[in-house]
């Protein structure tokens, strides 16, 4: 996939697609562009993604340095499809993330960037609207986000959270500027 810095700014661009694509790696590659242009005061990075569980999640410090950068990440985020062991456990983990990454939001609201960047939004997707998280990216005048977008974690114990996701990315595909499907 060839995308510019040039066509991110200004824009709101989603990068999204299956597990182990490389979305974060893109997402890391544009925004670092970003920073070598001189925009590096302008960014926040919001980065909701759990640790790398074999191919699955990962955060954005594994492709970048964002150092000096203002770089928000909830203390704790779970994989709530790979960590759970029955349909309980994922609703806890998505309640636990919700709360967490609420936190995050709230710090980015009271003080928002010219340019917004969210790795792995569908994990705030799981228990919430993408007209909630959309109140959020709407504060930026750039927004650069990636997201899963796929059948490899679509078991969840029937809690119902990967149909709801699913749906929830959709809306923010028609929503975005840009989408790119990476597969």
């Amino acid at each position: 996939m060839s995308i510019t810095m040039d066509e991110v700014l200004g824009r709101r661009v989603l990068i999204y697609g299956e597990v182990g694509v490389g979305k974060t790696k893109l997402l890391a590659h544009l925004t670092s562009a970003m920073i070598r242009a001189g925009h590096g005061g302008k960014i926040t990075i919001i980065d909701m993604a759990p640790k790398k569980k074999g191919a699955a999640g990962g955060v954005i410090t594994e492709y970048m340095d964002v150092g000096g950068l203002r770089y928000l990440r909830p203390e704790t985020v779970y994989a709530p499809r790979l960590q759970a062991c029955n349909a309980d456990d994922v609703k806890r983990y998505v309640e636990s993330n919700i709360r967490n990454i609420e936190r995050v939001l709230k710090i980015y609201e009271a003080n928002p960037t010219e340019i917004l960047v969210i790795n792995d939004l569908s994990i705030y997707l799981h228990g919430r609207t993408a007209e909630e998280l959309v109140y959020f990216i709407e504060k930026s005048g750039t927004f650069l986000g990636s997201s899963y977008y796929g059948r490899t974690l679509e078991e969840d114990y029937g809690s119902g959270i990967s149909q709801w996701e699913r749906m929830q990315v959709e809306k923010l595909i028609r929503w975005v500027d840009r989408a790119i499907f990476l597969d």
